[in-house]
């Protein structure tokens, strides 16, 4: 029994039975038929696998793609941020608000930076917060050096004040006790003191007379020199009225002479002469009565300086207690 599968030729071995023969060929049909679809499923796979790789080959690409235009996106939008915020603008500063360090020629503010009004307000107002508890603090130190200091300076004064009434308190102890101390002591000292009180009141009085009447001398002397004064200034003006109507008279004269003829010109030079004279003597007396008043002026002055109370030494006497004089002594 033969058959033929596949293009090969079969023998039936002996003593094998139909039924197993025939399922021995269905299964080796079955089994060429399994290794056929193999072979296209793995033909389909190496096909799938390279469609698979070209896929993936694609997407890295398209992914490069992605990743390049995201960054040229996002490369756009920074650009389209800054140039929204990079704009040019003109603003009106005080002088001092200006913190960039500024060039010889023209100052670069590229990097500078726009910083709130309010923020820099509540800076300054924690600077001031910070300065003014600093301050305290300095004032406390102040305040407790400053006792301090009171309190050395107290002790020092104590200190002094002892060393002082010590040595009153030995001076007392090596005081010479005086008859006169002693009669001052009992009580005799305040008629003399009495008497001394009276004999200077007396000389007060007297300085005050004489004070006053010298003032009034003064101020008669002052009045008189005065009126002397009006009446040199009333001399004076009308010395001046009678110089300018001798200069008026000369000009006219001069005129006059002027218009004559040549034969008069030594009688005119003559006449000149004269009026010069004349001028010469009335400027040297108002000159003089110048220089008078100016005198007069100065002697006011000096009368006036001499008005003002000069109390001279009354007495060379100690006025006091005698137990000092008789010490002194």
């Amino acid at each position: 029994y033969q058959r033929r599968v596949h293009g090969v030729r079969l023998d039936k071995p002996d003593g094998l039975a139909d039924a197993v023969w025939a399922e021995f060929l269905q299964y080796r049909q079955q089994r060429f038929e399994m290794e056929r679809e193999m072979k296209e499923c793995a033909a389909e796979l190496a096909e799938m696998q390279k469609h698979h790789q070209k896929i993936k080959s694609d997407n890295d690409e398209l992914h490069a793609k992605m990743d390049l235009n995201l960054r040229r996106l996002t490369e756009f939008r920074e650009q389209m941020v800054r140039d929204a915020y990079n704009l040019d603008l003109l603003f009106r500063f005080k002088q001092g608000q200006i913190e960039v360090e500024q060039a010889a020629v023209v100052t670069d503010y590229a990097d500078a930076i726009l910083i709130h009004k309010g923020r820099i307000q509540d800076l300054n107002n924690d600077i001031r917060a910070s300065g003014a508890e600093k301050v305290k603090i300095l004032k406390e130190i102040k305040d407790f050096k400053k006792g301090i200091r009171a309190v050395e300076w107290e002790a020092e004064m104590l200190d002094y004040t002892t060393g002082t009434l010590e040595v009153e308190y030995r001076h007392l102890h090596t005081l010479r006790v005086t008859k006169a101390m002693q009669e001052f002591i009992k009580g005799g000292g305040e008629g003399h003191n009495e008497t001394e009180r009276a004999k200077l009141h007396k000389k007060i009085e007297h300085v005050k007379k004489t004070y006053e009447s010298k003032v009034e001398e003064k101020r008669k002397s002052i009045l008189k020199v005065k009126r002397l004064i009006q009446e040199k200034a009333r001399e004076n003006d009308v010395l001046s009225e009678q110089t300018f109507d001798a200069a008026v008279l000369v000009k006219d004269r001069d005129d006059i002479v002027g218009l004559q003829s040549t034969g008069l010109d030594q009688a005119r030079a003559q006449k000149m002469m004269k009026d010069l004279r004349v001028t010469r003597k009335l400027e040297d007396v108002a000159k003089a009565q110048q220089d008078e008043l100016q005198e007069l002026r100065a002697t006011i002055d000096k009368l006036r300086e001499r008005t003002f109370p000069s109390f001279a030494v009354v007495s060379k006497r100690v006025v006091g207690n005698p137990d000092e004089k008789d010490s002194t002594a």
